[in-house]
Parts: C-alpha cells; structure tokens; sequence
C-alpha cells in the first residue's frame, strides 16, 4: 500500500516538470507497479492450473511460487476463500489449458515437426485430488501452505 502511494505521488511530483520528465518515470513507475501486481496475483493463478480437470502427465509437481509477500497471501486467501468460486476458476482455467494443449498439437501436425511433437497422455484426475488444492489453498500461513505442497508432491 505504502508503495503504491508512493509511486502516485511521484507521478504527480514529476507531471510538475513536464512531459520530457514525466514520460521516462512513467514507464518505469509502471513497469514497477506491473511487477508489484503480478507478485502479488502469481501465487494464486498458480492454484488455479496445478492439477486441472486434464492432466499432461508428468512426473513432476512445479515448485510452489517464490513470492510470499503479506500482499500475495491476502490475495490468495482471497480467491480460495469462496470454494464455489475457487472451482469454477479452476475449471475455466483447465478448459482453457485443454484448449491450448489442442492447438498446439494441430500446429505440430501442420508443421509436420514429428520428431519435435511432444508426446501427451490426458488423465481425468480423481475427484478427491481435484478437490486438494482448493483446500491446500485456504492454509492460514505461508508454512502451512509449504507443507501441504510437500505433501501433494509427494502424493503425485
């Protein structure tokens, strides 16, 4: 919080000295703000493609994300704290994630690139492991959060 009004007040001090000034620090006060944001939302976009309805099979699970900033883990309390809503997500996002495993593999085939084609096997995953990150998500701590992660990984 502090940061942003920080960075919106310097907005206004450098709009004093004009657009040749003011320009520059924009960008850089909006790439800063860009990566505030994304910080904070990336942890929680991450709950919602781990494990979608279809699986690309493989043998391992992603790290959890690196930026457990207060700001992140109110943001992900947030997004998983109506379970409806948290599904749903979920499952716009695995449809999504399908769809574009698709046309990657159309494009594979246009291509011809045989020996580049990844190999993909879909699973429809188990309904009590669809139903795992929702509560991994709603961890009250970043440690708890942590060791839920360790135990889904070792689960898969």
């Amino acid at each position: 919080g502090a940061l942003v009004l920080y960075l919106v007040g310097l907005i206004d001090h450098l709009l004093g000295f004009g657009p040749s000034v003011a320009i520059p620090g924009l960008i850089f006060i909006t790439l800063t703000l860009l990566f505030l944001i994304a910080t904070t939302i990336l942890p929680a976009l991450q709950g919602l493609v781990v494990l979608p309805t279809y699986l690309e099979i493989t043998l391992d699970l992603p790290s959890p994300c690196p930026y457990k900033s207060p700001q992140s883990h109110a943001f992900r309390r947030l997004t998983a704290a109506s379970q409806r809503g948290f599904q749903a997500a979920r499952w716009v996002m695995a449809q999504a994630q399908w769809l574009i495993i698709r046309i990657r593999e159309l494009l594979y085939q246009v291509i011809r690139l045989e020996a580049t084609q990844p190999r993909l096997k879909f699973v429809r995953t188990s309904h009590q492991l669809y139903d795992f990150p929702a509560s991994l998500w709603q961890c009250t701590s970043w440690y708890d959060f942590d060791r839920s992660w360790l135990s889904l990984h070792d689960f898969m």
